[in-house]
């Protein structure tokens, strides 16, 4: 289920990308780069530092990802971390939750090699019981249901 949550953090990100950014233009001369890092990886950067200064709380994102979550009918909490330049940013006020909630995989972002210019994107989620049940389905759910009644007879005619 925390892959499944994943894709959709990343495509919860492009779409805040296309609502965001209506027109945009790239000028990238490889050879004036002083590091190896891709053109393609800086523009990256570049997107996710202009959404960021639009959204310093980065809201919109946990908006968007709660949207598509809805859509899924995937009933689980979320919030968002974003670091950039040393600074912690969060979506929920309520620290606990980053304590008790799965952290996704990190999205970095990279401009140069100093890591602490990354941009790093976190989707952190809470996942209830009753929601890893019903995706597990319901045909499993007779089944440990069954080997439970099962386990309690069993118990029965030992005692007798």
């Amino acid at each position: 289920m925390h892959s499944e949550l994943y894709v959709l953090f990343v495509e919860a990100m492009q779409d805040e990308k296309e609502q965001q950014i209506k027109r945009h233009k790239r000028n990238y001369n490889s050879q004036k780069s002083s590091n190896d890092i891709s053109g393609e990886e800086k523009y990256s950067w570049c997107t996710q530092d202009y959404l960021t200064m639009r959204d310093p709380n980065r809201h919109y994102l946990d908006s968007l990802y709660r949207d598509i979550l809805q859509k899924k009918n995937i009933e689980v909490k979320t919030a968002i971390r974003c670091i950039r330049n040393g600074v912690v940013i969060t979506t929920s006020t309520d620290s606990l939750f980053y304590k008790e909630a799965t952290p996704l995989e990190p999205i970095a972002y990279r401009i140069d090699e100093n890591n602490e210019n990354n941009i790093t994107l976190q989707a952190y989620v809470d996942i209830p019981v009753w929601t890893v049940l019903e995706r597990i389905g319901w045909l499993w759910m007779v089944f440990f249901l069954f080997l439970s009644s099962w386990s309690v007879v069993a118990d029965f005619i030992l005692i007798s």
